[in-house]
């Protein structure tokens, strides 16, 4: 599933059981995670594990896409592709 959304105020650490990449299509912000602070600006792309949490406040508007992949599926797409390997 992909999702794009335009926050303008702080968002909460959430969790989510799939892996997550994350565009940043517009604006910056600070992103929190277990992993300490990370300033992300409009161009970076965030991969996030399952589990992980995170959360963030824009400076202004912040547009991002964030495409959510089941852990079972990028799993088994990883390995059929470098299975020869």
């Amino acid at each position: 599933m992909a999702n794009t959304t335009t926050l303008r105020r702080r968002f909460e650490p959430s969790v989510y059981d799939c892996v997550r990449i994350v565009a940043v299509r517009e604006g910056t912000a600070i992103l929190f995670s277990e992993f300490g602070l990370r300033p992300v600006r409009q161009g970076d792309v965030i991969l996030l594990a399952a589990n992980a949490f995170s959360g963030g406040e824009p400076d202004g508007n912040l547009t991002l896409t964030t495409i959510y992949a089941d852990t079972d599926y990028v799993i088994d797409q990883v390995y059929w592709q470098h299975a020869g390997l």
